[in-house]
């Protein structure tokens, strides 16, 4: 195994401080510690990226991580096309006619063009299949140009975004190498969620792109059950290559044993993350204030945290004295929070209930008690149902969050609660876990 190489696309790499970064980054750290010599093609940081650099520590050989810059976004070029207005003409189309004749509100028009304006088509070009499709070019030709010296025994890509992919896919075709596949979201509706172009052609080739990936490749790793599941109906007319979930994990340090909540301080409620995609803390805010109307609890006795970015809504809902609102922190900090005694949330919506968020890993290992918002027969329960530390609510449900909350405020009363033993119950869900994983179903290509 010593001299078989690898090259790994991954749009998001260390030290950029994104969900993407993760996964590649721990595949990478395990199959180089097996003696696999991998070599990383990832995007030139910006600016205004948020990085860190405590991720840099886990990058066995930064050598090895090449970064490209994308192209010219062709949503630039996009905005300088001067396009003729369109007039109706002889012949032409009775939609078209009837759009830029008389007779129809400026609405109207504006609808039946929709799917006709050259713009509306070149506007969805400049983010087809994403908004990084500019990097496509640059990395493709960067990665062969490194594939053709280190002569890679398979090539692997993780996504969103999708280009990443494009980019492996490519560059496997044209090495005539195996292709490892790694979807941390669904790409199409019938996936369970993801892109829906709202032009046909779009669709129509996003989805023979997929099929076309789906058939060349050698290995397909999903991070959720949910999402094998629907990706094999969605193409069970393919021969498809073998389909494997390996579950995100978790990095953080679990607990050998048990610890009481303190009593000298409020109990808190707190969420770590972005709050998009349908995610929400305002469900948890409103059964707060409701057990405070009530008297079931004093405004000193609880304190709602958001750790992230919240959008103008959710502030509004949270700017109470009963909640404390903090931007995003660096892994280090956030993994102090996730570890420090408290009710951990976690929102996961009806519309990403494919989807498994990697903090239920986080949160699991801290051995907090977790309140999760989240249908029952979503992919997130499925995992946390097995903890008895982890509670389930309808994301909007205030009444079942109500009830839970008393529940558990009363055991704080009384001394009762507290952070469980994680070490044996959460062995299965760490990241070293999931490397060793990946590393073994990746061996076979190895020889």
């Amino acid at each position: 195994m010593s001299a078989a190489s690898a090259l790994f696309i991954c749009y998001h790499f260390a030290p950029e401080s994104a969900s993407g970064t993760h996964r590649g980054l721990h595949f990478f750290r395990h199959l180089s510690s097996a003696g696999v010599s991998v070599q990383v093609i990832t995007r030139q940081l910006e600016s205004e990226t948020l990085v860190d650099s405590s991720l840099l520590r886990l990058v066995p050989d930064p050598s090895c991580v090449t970064r490209v810059a994308p192209g010219r976004p062709l949503g630039d070029a996009v905005a300088s096309v001067r396009l003729p207005r369109l007039t109706p003409r002889r012949g032409q189309s009775t939609a078209v006619r009837e759009a830029v004749g008389g007779g129809s509100s400026a609405s109207a028009v504006g609808r039946r063009l929709s799917s006709l304006s050259p713009r509306s088509h070149l506007a969805l070009q400049s983010v087809f299949p994403d908004p990084q499709r500019g990097w496509y070019v640059p990395a493709r030709r960067v990665a062969l140009e490194i594939a053709a010296r280190c002569h890679p025994a398979f090539v692997f890509s993780t996504g969103p975004p999708w280009t990443a992919l494009r980019v492996a896919h490519y560059v496997a075709r044209a090495r005539g190498c195996p292709l490892v596949l790694d979807f941390r979201d669904p790409w199409f509706p019938e996936m369970g969620r993801g892109s829906d172009y709202r032009h046909g052609w779009a669709r129509h080739t996003a989805r023979r792109w997929l099929a076309s990936m789906i058939r060349e490749a050698e290995l397909v790793i999903f991070n959720s059950p949910a999402i094998e599941r629907m990706t094999a109906a969605a193409f069970d007319d393919l021969k498809r290559p073998s389909f494997h979930t390996i579950l995100n994990g978790t990095a953080l340090p679990r607990r050998r044993t048990a610890g009481p909540f303190p009593k000298d301080e409020p109990i808190r409620l707190r969420h770590l993350g972005n709050l998009y995609l349908g995610r929400s803390m305002i469900p948890v805010v409103r059964a707060v204030k409701r057990l405070v109307l009530a008297g079931h609890l004093r405004e000193n006795e609880i304190l709602i945290e958001q750790v992230g970015p919240v959008s103008a809504a959710e502030r509004a809902e949270l700017e109470c004295p009963l909640a404390n609102i903090s931007g995003s922190v660096p892994f280090q900090e956030a993994a102090r929070l996730i570890s420090a005694p408290a009710i951990l949330v976690l929102p996961q919506p009806p519309n990403l209930r494919c989807q498994i968020p990697t903090k239920l890993y986080d949160y699991l290992a801290s051995g907090n008690p977790i309140l999760a918002l989240t249908n029952a027969d979503g992919a997130t329960w499925q995992v946390a149902r097995g903890f008895e530390r982890c509670l389930r609510a309808d994301p909007d449900d205030v009444a079942a969050i109500c009830d839970h909350l008393r529940r558990l405020t009363d055991r704080w009363r009384k001394g009762l609660l507290e952070q469980a033993a994680t070490e044996e119950d959460t062995a299965h869900l760490t990241k070293v876990a999931a490397g060793r994983r990946f590393v073994e179903l990746v061996t076979p290509l190895l020889r």
